[in-house]
């Protein structure tokens, strides 16, 4: 039956059936559309965060095996342990120069070597990658060479009848080494090969008692110290006979006598860094030397330091990073912190102008006092608190388990073992009460920590396998074998977000650095760069944008006559169907290189085009009404030439500026520096017309508003009955004086500022590369100028006509109607405009990843290049390693890109219902 409507009376006609199963299933279809937006954006967020998710967790360390330890004939203390990458067999060196080699799985020893036959040297050094070795002996004689795991992989014909049944997985021992069938199916052997060089006589005849090396490409470096107290640094080369193909060793370098071995005796611990060009001399009581190695023939005392913070600490243990640019430095009251090599800005203090400085402190960290039993003892309470046990198998097949309780402090335990990583900056430090910490130095985030052995002997020694997967240690007469998980150690959200301390870096800083060419490269991960291209991006391109798309809006929807509209409008629109990738090309290969030799002329622009604009219109009302009248249906295309006529202007003017306020060069005026006063011309020196160009706009802004809010109320009232032309004569008058006053203003405002010894350069302006934001911020704007203007001309042009005829009807100007009544009516339409175009501007990859740079650079600087989330993820996300820390930190680049725009939508939602509520109580 028909129904009645709210007026009363009743409906005569019926839908259709058709019509409301249209409106049922367009309302279903909404809903679901509606919703599957949300549900797919939800299952986006939640994808990244489950990528990015395992960059946080710790380590995860557990035990495997727990060994008696090969003893040697003089001791059972190693001095060294390696371990294999396949973490099948290891190798411990004793004093004694003995290398018993052993299966991981049983303990077994499978080879015993002595690696030096004749004679006991005094002193050793091992290297951190390549099994690199050195020795030093009573008679001033040194010899180096290499201990590595040679791996080579065996036939099944070649293997006997008993090792051909072995299984996937599985070790037996043959030919002084360890095999296994890997899941290929292939048998790998792992051997222990040694292989040293001839003795090299330094000609010191003084016994050698400390020993580093270096390997170069060009050869290995080695620095020692000898009982007489001199230091020596020597290079290696080698001569190969061309006719007996013999091999010999020349050395070649200098020494220097260090006077402190007269009252503090010898030192006890020597260093020479991974280039060869610095060594560090540091005894027992933190006292140290630097030397300076540059010059192989002369070396020199460059500084002197204190490696203990603590004055009653004595130095335990010292490594070096990958590298060996780092010194990892351990005391006797658990203290571990790291020291390198910066080069200040300011007057060094040292002879190479490099001074050490102390990067990170490792405090000791809270341990867990461990409780260590029989498992047939504490059944029930292994059931009772199951997380907290861990089981060990030892050699005799029983089982041992351990309980951490209540946490103690490591205060005052000595560092007793200290190991780096052969591919990272993770260390390993062993503790005098039997535990250990895994440690990632730049983050200094502690990864794991565990207790090597149940009786609490100090840790003797400690290493890492070379896939960072294993971990062994010694403790007493036991050797514990490790598993290590710590896929990403290097990423905190502290070492992500704030400024880090970087090997070589004068102070903490925020970087973007995830690939070089080198192996001892340390990845930085800093979003902050990326975060502030990001934003410079969209800031420069909004500021070139948004004031053009919205004046057309204005223009086009309050002044233009339909028929001119209904051709124009498309025609921006269409603008909107470029693909940025051609804009990026034509940026990079045709805007960038023209805009370099025409800066200046481009700065003009900004101000002249305006002004000739403005200067333009005061003329038009010097034009009699009746011409006006005929000429009115001309009046854009003379907006239009005012363009070109600004453009030629501008390029006129250019030379004349640009030797009065720059020299004559701009770029070279952007480039000088204090330092290069004495090498360029005394005009770069002033800052003057850098101020002048920066604060124009401002000083412009401030005479505006002196003329509106003072001298036109002034002027109105005496012009009121004065013809068109006398009042246009007045407006043109007041702007060419308003015009030249702001620019005497910026002008003096200017040399006060360059008076007062402040200088622009280093900060907004800086040196001109040819991509930079400028050209981003232009070409990106044409990107965003069609969305804005296609959106705030649609909202100007939904506001009812009633409201333009009672505002015209008033009185008002049709710009004082636009103004005042169109645009605060419009303002949520408008405003969803340009949080459109701002959202387009945050997301562009293409433009500026051709036309910025490329460079994750945090600069102020508008002639600087940088790089943005986008950008990067496109350029490096097809060479990341899938799961790897590189990998996972793209796909946190892409979240918080994700984050910023759903921040920023989500204001501005609030902002333009605000503007709507407004806009509806009008």
């Amino acid at each position: 039956m028909p129904g009645k409507t709210f007026t009363g009376i009743k409906r005569t006609r019926t839908t259709r059936t058709s019509v409301k199963v249209a409106d049922l299933l367009s309302r279903i279809f909404i809903t679901a559309a509606g919703m599957g937006t949300i549900l797919a954006v939800s299952l986006v967020c939640i994808f990244l965060v489950a990528v990015v998710w395992p960059l946080f967790p710790n380590g995860e360390v557990t035990s495997s095996t727990v060994l008696q330890a090969p003893v040697s004939d003089t001791t059972a203390q190693p001095i060294h342990i390696e371990v294999d990458e396949y973490q099948t067999m290891a190798c411990a060196i004793y004093p004694d120069t003995t290398a018993k080699i052993f299966r991981l799985d049983t303990g077994e020893v499978v080879d015993t070597k002595k690696i030096i036959t004749t004679g006991n040297p005094t002193c050793w050094s091992f290297g951190l990658r390549g099994g690199d070795v050195a020795f030093g002996f009573e008679d001033g004689r040194i010899q180096f060479g290499s201990l590595t795991f040679k791996t080579s992989y065996l036939e099944l014909k070649d293997m006997d009848v008993k090792h051909r049944a072995m299984k996937m997985g599985e070790l037996a021992t043959l030919d002084n080494g360890v095999v296994e069938v890997t899941p290929l199916g292939q048998f790998r052997l792992q051997q222990l090969t040694v292989d040293l060089k001839d003795p090299i006589d330094l000609k010191s005849n003084s016994p050698v008692k400390l020993i580093d090396l270096s390997m170069l490409t060009s050869g290995p470096v080695f620095a020692t110290i000898t009982a007489d107290g001199m230091f020596r640094i020597n290079s290696v080369r080698e001569i190969r006979n061309i006719v007996t193909r013999k091999v010999t060793y020349q050395p070649s370098g200098g020494q220097v006598q260090i006077p402190q071995i007269k009252t503090s005796g010898m030192p006890s611990h020597l260093v020479v860094e991974g280039r060869g060009d610095s060594a560090m001399v540091v005894w027992k009581d933190g006292k140290s030397l630097r030397i300076d190695t540059r010059d192989k023939a002369t070396p020199q005392i460059a500084e002197q330091l204190d490696l203990t913070p603590d004055d009653d600490a004595q130095i335990a243990k010292i490594d070096t990073l990958i590298g060996k640019m780092t010194l990892v430095v351990g005391d006797s009251k658990g203290h571990v912190s790291t020291w390198f090599r910066v080069k200040p800005e300011a007057v060094a203090t040292t002879k190479d102008g490099h001074p050490v400085v102390r990067a990170h402190d490792l405090h000791p960290p809270v341990a867990s006092r461990l409780r260590s039993a029989q498992a047939s003892e504490l059944v029930g309470d292994m059931a009772a608190t199951p997380s907290d046990w861990m089981v060990c198998e030892t050699p005799d097949a029983s089982v041992l388990v351990h309980q951490y309780v209540l946490p103690t402090s490591r205060e005052g335990q000595a560092v007793t073992a200290l190991a780096s990583s052969k591919r990272n900056r993770m260390i390993a430090v062993g503790y005098a009460d039997g535990h250990f910490d895994l440690i990632y130095v730049t983050s200094e985030r502690l990864l794991a920590q565990h207790q090597v052995s149940a009786d609490g002997k100090p840790v003797a020694s400690i290493t890492m396998s070379p896939k960072n997967d294993g971990l062994l240690a010694a403790s007493g007469s036991q050797i514990s074998m490790w598993n290590i998980k710590v896929p990403h150690p290097e990423t905190t959200p502290a070492a992500i977000f704030t400024p880090v301390w970087y090997e070589g870096s004068l102070k903490p800083e925020q970087v973007w650095q995830s690939s070089a060419g080198d192996d001892a490269f340390e990845p930085k991960y800093g979003l902050y760069p990326l975060v502030f291209g990001t934003l410079k991006a969209t800031f420069y391109s909004m500021l070139f944008g948004v004031p053009i798309a919205l004046l057309a809006a204005i223009h086009t929807s309050e002044f233009l006559h339909p028929r001119t509209k209904a051709r124009i409008k498309p025609t921006v629109e269409i603008m909107a169907s470029l693909p940025s990738v051609v804009l990026g090309f034509l940026a990079a290969l045709v805007f960038a290189p023209i805009i370099e030799d025409i800066v200046t002329a481009v700065l003009l622009i900004f101000f002249v085009v305006p002004s000739t604009v403005v200067l333009c219109s005061f003329i038009w009302q010097l034009v009699p009404a009746h011409l006006v009248m005929k000429l009115n249906r001309y009046r854009l295309l003379m907006i239009i030439l005012t363009l070109p006529l600004g453009f030629s202007i501008s390029m006129s003017l250019a030379g004349v500026v640009e030797d009065v306020l720059f020299g004559g060069d701009i770029r070279g005026w952007l480039a000088w520096k204090p330092s290069l006063i004495e090498t360029k011309p005394s005009d770069y020196a002033s800052p003057i017309g850098g101020w002048f160009m920066l604060l124009l706009p401002f000083t412009a802004l401030v005479m505006t508003f002196f003329v509106v809010t003072f001298v036109n109320p002034f002027l109105r009232t005496r012009t009121m009955t004065m013809e068109r032309s006398a009042q246009g004569m007045f407006h043109l008058i007041k702007f060419i004086v308003g015009s030249l006053l702001a620019i005497a203003l910026s002008y003096v405002l200017g040399a006060i500022l360059s008076a007062l010894g402040l200088d622009p350069r280093g900060s907004i302006v800086d040196t001109y590369i040819q991509r930079n934001a400028l050209i981003v911020g232009f070409i990106m704007g044409f990107a965003v100028i069609p969305i804005i203007y296609t959106l705030a001309e649609d909202a100007l042009s939904s506001v009812p006509d009633h409201l333009r005829a009672a505002s015209l009807g008033a009185g008002a100007t049709r710009w004082q109607t636009a103004i005042r009544i169109i645009i605060p009516t419009a303002m949520s339409g408008v405003f969803s405009a340009v949080m459109i175009g701002l959202g387009r501007a945050v997301g562009e990859t293409m433009i500026v990843l051709m036309a910025a740079g490329n460079t994750p650079i945090m600069d102020l600087n508008m002639f600087s290049g940088f790089r943005t989330l986008s950008a990067n993820i496109a350029v490096e996300l097809p060479e990341s390693v899938q799961h790897g820390t590189h990998y996972r930190m793209l796909f946190l680049a892409a979240l918080s890109l994700f984050v910023m725009t759903f921040i920023l939508n989500t204001v501005a939602e609030v902002v333009r219902l605000r503007f709507r509520k407004r806009a509806f109580q009008l």
